[in-house]
C-alpha cells in the first residue's frame, strides 16, 4: 500500500532523510531528501541539522515520481568547528646537495710551479648528492586565510627543544633534520690537521607553500595549502663553506 502524506501548504517540502558529515577541516556537509506534491513549487533554502541551520547550496535537484510527488535532493554546507584544521603528511624521494670548497695554498718554502709559498695553488668546488626522504603536509582549514604549517608534537613531552615542522630522513628512514654532519662523511681528505674551516654543519631546510587552493561552498570558504621541503637547486642543503689548507709559509 503506498505511503500517504498529509501536510499543510506551509509545511512543504517535507524532510524525509538527512545525512551529516563533520570533516576534519571544520567543514560540515549534509545531504537531505525532501518531498512535495506535484504542482507545489516550494524549495528548501536551509536544512535543520545537529549543528543548527545550514544554507542549501547549490540549487536543489528535483525529480518527479509516478505517485504525484516530487523528490528534492539538497546539499547544505556549514562550519562545525572553525578552530581546527586537517593535516595530511606524505613523503617523497629526493637528492640533498652537500657543498663545500677547498682553497689549496702552496706549502713549500721554494714555491710550487711559479706560485710562491703561501700562494693559491688551487680553488676546488665540490658537491655531492645524498638520497633523502622529504616530508610535505597538506593542510585544510575553514576561512579565507592560508592556514599555517602545523607544529610538530615533540616525541619527548618534557623536551623544550623546537622540532622542524617537516622532517627530512635518510634512506633508512632515520630522521636527520637536526643531525650534525661532519665533512669527513663526504670528503675524508679534509681534516683539522690540514685545513681550517667549519667541519660540522646541519641541514639548512627551506620550507615553502607549493600549492594554495580555495574551495567555496556558497558562503563557506575552505582553504588548502601544501607545505614542502624545497630541494630544487641549493634551497635545502648542507653547505660547509670553504676549507683553507694550512701552510707554514
Amino acid at each position: 500500500m503506498p505511503t500517504v502524506y498529509s501536510a499543510s501548504s506551509s509545511q512543504w517540502p517535507l524532510l524525509q532523510s538527512l545525512n551529516e558529515v563533520k570533516h576534519k577541516s571544520g567543514l560540515f556537509t549534509c545531504t537531505a531528501t525532501f518531498i512535495r506534491p506535484v504542482g507545489n513549487t516550494a524549495l528548501p533554502t536551509v536544512i535543520e541539522t545537529s549543528i543548527g541551520v545550514v544554507d542549501v547550496w547549490p540549487e536543489p535537484v528535483v525529480s518527479t515520481g509516478t505517485d504525484a510527488f516530487q523528490t528534492i535532493s539538497a546539499t547544505g554546507y556549514g562550519v562545525w568547528d572553525a578552530s581546527i584544521s586537517e593535516a595530511t603528511f606524505s613523503c617523497d624521494i629526493g637528492s640533498l646537495p652537500v657543498q663545500w670548497s677547498r682553497m689549496e695554498y702552496c706549502n713549500h718554502s721554494d714555491g710550487c710551479d711559479e706560485v710562491p709559498c703561501g700562494g693559491i695553488v688551487e680553488e676546488a668546488y665540490r658537491v655531492k648528492y645524498m638520497p633523502v626522504i622529504v616530508e610535505s603536509v597538506h593542510v585544510r582549514k575553514i576561512g579565507d586565510s592560508i592556514p599555517p604549517i602545523p607544529a610538530r608534537v615533540p616525541a619527548d613531552p618534557e623536551s623544550t627543544e623546537t622540532e622542524s615542522p617537516l622532517k627530512i630522513q635518510d634512506i633508512t628512514a632515520q630522521d636527520i633534520s637536526e643531525t650534525d654532519f661532519n665533512i669527513s662523511d663526504f670528503d675524508p681528505y679534509v681534516s683539522p690537521s690540514g685545513y681550517t674551516g667549519d667541519f660540522n654543519k646541519k641541514i639548512t631546510l627551506l620550507i615553502l607553500p607549493t600549492m594554495v587552493k580555495k574551495n567555496t561552498y556558497g558562503e563557506i570558504v575552505e582553504t588548502e595549502v601544501v607545505y614542502s621541503i624545497v630541494l630544487d637547486g641549493a634551497a635545502t642543503q648542507i653547505n660547509f663553506g670553504t676549507f683553507y689548507s694550512k701552510t707554514n709559509c
